[in-house]
């Protein structure tokens, strides 16, 4: 059997990261948490995860920015990368398209909609 995918959730409230953390470990998926952006970074580079989950309004630096970093790096560009965020204007889904996000979830999000995001199949 096949490891579970492993998602990186990224997320500075602490109830909010908390509760996906363990509503998506009940599904069975490995899952990393990180509060802000710096450590997002590190954690995706550490340990490059198939979905980030990226809350864009960040302490330190901005989901914009923890997105570029992922996909910079060669292994980057098959994590699949959802938005979350506040901002539901076109202009802030096309940052967020530009800065490499894959799919764009306004908050408050449902799970299941984090979950159809999820039942993709895994990029190879």
């Amino acid at each position: 059997m096949p490891s579970p995918r492993l998602i990186l959730v990224v997320e500075d409230d602490d109830d909010a990261r908390e509760t996906l953390r363990m509503l998506l470990e009940s599904k069975g998926y490995q899952v990393e948490v990180a509060e802000n952006g710096r450590g997002a970074i590190e954690k995706a580079l550490a340990r490059v995860p198939h979905v980030a989950l990226v809350d864009v309004g960040l302490p330190d630096v901005d989901g914009h920015v923890v997105a570029r970093a992922i996909r910079q790096q060669p292994e980057g560009a098959q994590v699949f990368l959802v938005a979350l965020t506040g901002y539901s204007a076109a202009a802030d889904r096309r940052l967020a398209t530009s800065a490499g996000f894959d799919a764009y979830l306004v908050k408050p999000v449902e799970l299941s909609a984090i979950e159809r995001l999820l039942d993709r199949p895994p990029s190879s």
